[in-house]
């Protein structure tokens, strides 16, 4: 291999990889068939899975969506406000947050006000 080829071939190793930013998904339909995907999602050691499966929802989901899928997860009788490992509930993790009000709303809708 010659030198040159060598140095772009390492060149082309070493630059850093671009953060993808997250898009929005406008007019797409979740169908239930969709959503449940996440009702089979595995955590990662020492998360729940109730947990894992909401915050990944959340994140992943735009709040109309959100929506149906705590409706998909009250039907099938899931825990709606689960602890992370620090016991933080799902509901203090959305709450933190003061942009994602809408996902607040939609959650307090799902579980019993104390």
């Amino acid at each position: 291999m010659s030198h040159d080829l060598m140095s772009r071939n390492l060149r082309l190793h070493t630059v850093p990889k671009e953060k993808k930013d997250k898009k929005k998904v406008i007019g797409e339909n979740f169908t239930d068939e969709h959503l449940r995907v996440f009702l089979d999602l595995e955590p990662p050691e020492g998360v729940d899975r109730a947990y894992h499966r909401l915050e990944r929802a959340y994140r992943s989901l735009p709040a109309t969506a959100f929506r149906t899928f705590m409706q998909i997860c009250q039907q099938e009788d899931l825990p709606l406000n689960p602890t992370d490992p620090n016991g933080r509930s799902f509901l203090q993790l959305l709450s933190s947050n003061a942009s994602q009000l809408e996902y607040v709303k939609i959650l307090k809708n799902f579980i019993p006000v104390r």
